[in-house]
C-alpha cells in the first residue's frame, strides 16, 4: 500500500465555513498523522479526539479521515509576534480518498483488493502469441481468468487479468506493454461496512500467508459505490494500517510449507468457506500463530515463541480434533461413572472439610480439580496424535516421539521453572524446534480446511 503526502483544507462534519489548512501523511507500515494549522484559535480545540474529520486537497480530492487522536499540540506566533497560532497532530485510523461520509460510516456495494504474490501463484496463462499465416506477423491475445466462490455472507471473485501499458512492437507481451493483475473482488448482499471489510480483510490475508508462506498485505485496497444506472461505479481508495513485512530467521526457519494453486483450484471455494468458519472459531490461536510467524527480527525470544507455538497447538488440538468435554482416555459414560466414585470417596477422606479457604478445603479443592481433569489428554498425548494423524511430519521433518518428549519437558520448564535442567531442551535445541513445531501447527491448520498432505510442497529452505 502506498504512502500518502496531501495538504488541503480540513474540517469537522457540519462545520464546513471553519476550514483549516493541513497535511495528511500516511504511512501503512509507520505513523500516520494530519497536522493542523490554526490562527486565533483556542488551544483546547486541538486537544481531544474527534472521530471524523472531512477533508479536501488543493487538487480538489475528497478525502474522509476516521478516528483521530491527539499527539501533541503546540502554540506559536507569527513573525510580527502578535498572532497567536497552534499547530496540533493527530495520530490517524483510516483514510478513505474519493469522498466524504459525514456520518463516519462508509459503506460499498463492492470491495477490491490488490495482493501481491498471487500473478505468480495463479499460474493461468492471460497472454498468448501467435504467428500468422505467412509468418510476418506476431499476434497478441489477451485474456483473463476467474475463480467465483460463494461463501456464507459474501461472494468473492479472484480475477486475474491481462492489462496493456503501451502499444509498442507485436514482438512480446512485455514489449507490447501487457501486464498480468489479480484482483480479489468481494461482494455482499447487505452493503459492506468499514468493519466488515477490516473482518473479510484479515480472513484474507490469513489464507494468503498461510497458503504463500509470505506475510502478505493489500497493496491497495478500493471501495466502489453505485450510481445512476449510466454512471460506472464511484471509487474510493481505502488506506489501513497494516503490519510490517516479517521475515524469518533463517536459523530458526529451515523448512516451509507452501500449496500450489493448481493442487486447490477445483476445491477453492469449499477450502475458502472452511478457512472463513474456522477464523471464526479460532482467531486467537491463529494470530498467535501468525504473530510467531512473521514476527520483525528481535522483536520476540526463542523461548517466547517455542511456548506461543505449543500453546497454539495444544489449544488448535483441544479445540478442533479432541475437543473438551468428549472423549478423554475412557469413554465419557464410563469416565463418569468413575468419576463419581472417586469424589465419594475423597468426601469420605475429607468429611469435615468445607470447600472453603482452610487448607484441608484447599487441598480437597485441589483434588478434585485434578481429579477432574485427569480424564484429558496431556500435551504429550495431543502432539503425538497430531504426528499421528500427520505421517510427513516424520518422514520429512523428523519430528518423533523422543522429540515430542523433548518438548513436553522444555514446556513444562518454562511453564513451572522445574529444578531439572536436563528435562527442557538447551538454547540451539529450541531454535531447531521452532520451525518444526511452527509446520505441525500448519499441517493441523490445513488439514482442518480441507487440503490435505498431498497437496502440500514441504522442502527444506
Amino acid at each position: 500500500m502506498e504512502k500518502l503526502d496531501l495538504k488541503g483544507e480540513w474540517w469537522v462534519p457540519g462545520k464546513s465555513e471553519d476550514k483549516i489548512p493541513g497535511e495528511l501523511k500516511f504511512n501503512p507500515q509507520g505513523e500516520s498523522c494530519l497536522k493542523l494549522y490554526k490562527s486565533k484559535g483556542n488551544f483546547d480545540e486541538f486537544n481531544k479526539s474527534i472521530k471524523v474529520v472531512l477533508g479536501e486537497t488543493f487538487k480538489n480530492k475528497k478525502l474522509t479521515i476516521l478516528n483521530c487522536h491527539p499527539k501533541k499540540a503546540k502554540r506559536y506566533h507569527s513573525t510580527d509576534g502578535d498572532e497567536e497560532n497552534v499547530i496540533s497532530t493527530f495520530l490517524i485510523e483510516k483514510v478513505f480518498l474519493g469522498e466524504h461520509f459525514k456520518k463516519g460510516k462508509p459503506k460499498f456495494d463492492k470491495i477490491r483488493f490488490k495482493f501481491p504474490y498471487l500473478v505468480r501463484w495463479i499460474n493461468k496463462e492471460t497472454t498468448s502469441i501467435n504467428r500468422t499465416k505467412d509468418n510476418k506477423k506476431r499476434e497478441i491475445t489477451l485474456d483473463s481468468y476467474s475463480k467465483k466462490m460463494e461463501l456464507r455472507d459474501v461472494k468473492i471473485n479472484i480475477k486475474k487479468t491481462a492489462e496493456v501499458n503501451s502499444s509498442n512492437s507485436l514482438f512480446s507481451s512485455r514489449s507490447w506493454g501487457a501486464r498480468d493483475k489479480v484482483y480479489t473482488e468481494v461482494l455482499s448482499q447487505d452493503k459492506i461496512t468499514s468493519k466488515k471489510a477490516n473482518k473479510i480483510l484479515s480472513k484474507l490475508q490469513g489464507f494468503l500467508s498461510l497458503i504463500l508462506n509470505e506475510s502478505v498485505n493489500p497493496d491497495s485496497i478500493e471501495g466502489y459505490l453505485e450510481r445512476e444506472k449510466e454512471k460506472p461505479p464511484k471509487r474510493v481508495d481505502i488506506y489501513y494500517p497494516t503490519a510490517g513485512k516479517g521475515s524469518e530467521d533463517e536459523v530458526f526457519s529451515p523448512f516451509w510449507v507452501k500449496v500450489p494453486f493448481s493442487s486447490i483450484e477445483r476445491g477453492l471455494s469449499d477450502i475458502m468457506r472452511n478457512w472463513f468458519s474456522l477464523w471464526n472459531d479460532c482467531e486467537d490461536i491463529l494470530n498467535v500463530y501468525f504473530g510467531v510467524k512473521y514476527r520483525d527480527l528481535g522483536s520476540m525470544y526463542p523461548h517466547n515463541r517455542f511456548m506461543n507455538l505449543v500453546t497454539s497447538l495444544e489449544a488448535f488440538h483441544r479445540r478442533k480434533i479432541k475437543e473438551e468435554g468428549e472423549d478423554g482416555y475412557l469413554k465419557k459414560k464410563e469416565w463418569k461413572k468413575k468419576k463419581e466414585k472417586i469424589d465419594n470417596s475423597v468426601e469420605k477422606v475429607f468429611p469435615d472439610s468445607p470447600d472453603s479457604e482452610d487448607p484441608l478445603g484447599k487441598v480437597k479443592n485441589n483434588l478434585k480439580t485434578g481429579i477432574g481433569r485427569s480424564n484429558t489428554y496431556s500435551l504429550k498425548d495431543r502432539l503425538l496424535d497430531i504426528l499421528e494423524e500427520n505421517k510427513f511430519l516424520e518422514k520429512k521433518l523428523g519430528i518423533n516421539r523422543k522429540f515430542i518428549k523433548r518438548v513436553k519437558g522444555t514446556r513444562n520448564h518454562f511453564a513451572h521453572i522445574s529444578k531439572s535442567p536436563e528435562e527442557r531442551m538447551s538454547w540451539e535445541e529450541i531454535g531447531k524446534a521452532i520451525p518444526k513445531l511452527r509446520v505441525m501447527l500448519e499441517a493441523c491448520i490445513l488439514k482442518e480446511i480441507g487440503i490435505s498432505e498431498d497437496k502440500l510442497q514441504v522442502s527444506p529452505m
